[in-house]
């Protein structure tokens, strides 16, 4: 006859080994979620530009050209161009862009901080041009447009994010006509890691105005 002691022993022995399947069983979606997150990273994990190349750009861009560069940017490429047009028809001079700074660049666009001055009173009002803009209306007699950059091309530099910028930059320079910062631009993204933009022909003259037709390609390819 079977003693009780041994009895309970085997219960006790199935009741932990029936535990150990159910607990082993069990989906954890907290651990799964945090595998995945390691894995894939999301959208808001994936940046443009690293913290370095964004912040010298944003940097140097405020201090070396604001008048040549975003001041046009703002005038050609955002709804403020369109409103100065619209108020000044009426009294020259009213409505004046008279300063802007770069606050923050992505993969889509460039936001900019803009100074106007309305008689006596300055305001500062926030805008966004796209790294692939067109001029808005009113302004395309005085920056008469180009064709965008080759999706090829883009798609190479986006492997190094800052030749992508540089090369969409280097667009927005030449409608505003801002010749001189193109070489400029090039520079600052060899200096901040780039490579595929960097590599120019000697006979591309960058400073030089107009352009050769060898940098203009260069710069819309």
């Amino acid at each position: 006859m079977v003693s009780n002691h041994y009895l309970r022993s085997v219960c006790l022995i199935l009741l932990t080994l029936l535990s150990a399947v159910v607990a082993f069983s069990t989906p954890r979606p907290a651990a799964d979620a945090a595998s995945r997150s390691l894995v894939s990273p999301t959208a808001e994990d994936k940046t443009y530009l690293n913290k370095e190349q964004l912040e010298f750009s944003i940097a140097y861009l405020n201090e070396h050209h604001k008048t040549d560069v975003l001041l046009p940017f703002v005038k050609a490429f955002s709804d403020l161009g369109t409103t100065a047009i619209k108020k000044n028809a009426w009294i020259g001079g009213s409505y004046q862009i008279i300063d802007a700074s770069i606050t923050d660049i992505t993969q889509d666009e460039l936001s900019l901080d803009a100074s106007i001055k309305q008689g006596e009173k300055i305001k500062i009002e926030s805008v966004k041009v796209h790294l692939d803009s067109d001029p808005v209306a009113g302004m395309l007699r005085t920056y008469p447009t180009l064709p965008p950059c080759n999706p090829m091309h883009l798609n190479h530099a986006s492997k190094l994010p800052i030749d992508n910028f540089v090369r969409r930059m280097n667009r927005l320079c030449n409608i505003v006509k801002a010749y001189s910062a193109t070489g400029k631009m090039i520079q600052l993204g060899v200096q901040m890691g780039g490579k595929g933009v960097g590599k120019l022909n000697d006979d591309m003259y960058l400073n030089q105005v107009p352009h050769s037709k060898c940098s203009t390609l260069f710069a819309l390819d």
